[in-house]
């Protein structure tokens, strides 16, 4: 997945295996465990040099994926994807969780300046979308199963209504938990991509 920020500089983000050099015209050399897939963003400034690369670590037989990025109006970056096992967000310190389902979603913020944010557990199926508003709300949508808690610091419990249903998830503006809707029917329903107009409504 790609985006962009508001000074033209542009954000990647997927997964990866074994040794990578991200910077082509130079070195910046991550390693993820033998046959495990680890997440990044890549920043490449708006003249086209290189930015800046920054990744997740798994353990042997611990992989996550990445698969929607957006950024917010300050310029930080946010990405959504899913993970299994214990998996540690931030590569170049330590904040690891451990996944409850297999696998979780989870969302993570990388400040503007390319620090780590945090990381918040979605503790359901995958995150598959997502984007801010124009005052740095987040939303994720993505699919879960069964009866999942959203809200990990208290109670927002939602039960799918068949197979698979859509969820739709807001993060304040400073990372705090807002709140989550469900919805779907008696088959299997996924939510892959999610946007804000002007006004602050939310489509997914």
């Amino acid at each position: 997945a790609i985006t962009t920020d508001s000074s033209g500089n542009i954000f990647v983000t997927g997964k990866f295996s074994r040794t990578v050099n991200f910077d082509s015209s130079g070195d910046d050399t991550h390693t993820s465990p033998l046959n495990v897939y680890d997440s990044y963003i890549t920043k490449i400034n708006a003249d086209g040099s290189y930015g800046w690369t920054r990744y997740s670590i798994g353990t042997v037989g611990n992989s996550n994926d990445s698969y929607a990025i957006a950024t917010d109006p300050s310029g930080n970056i946010y990405n959504t994807g899913s993970f299994s096992g214990t998996i540690n967000f931030n590569g170049l310190g330590n904040d690891s969780y451990t996944s409850g389902f297999n696998p979780d979603g989870y969302m993570t913020r990388v400040n503007a300046d390319g620090t780590y944010g945090w990381t918040k557990i979605l503790n359901c199926g995958v995150g598959r979308g997502i984007t801010t508003d124009t005052t740095g709300n987040i939303f994720v949508t993505g699919t879960f199963v069964n009866v999942v808690n959203f809200y990990l610091s208290g109670y927002d419990y939602k039960l799918s209504q068949g197979g698979n249903d859509v969820f739709l998830t807001r993060f304040n503006n400073d990372g705090s938990y807002g709140w989550t809707k469900a919805f779907g029917g008696s088959s299997d329903d996924f939510g892959y991509g999610v946007a804000t107009d002007a006004s602050g409504n939310v489509y997914v």
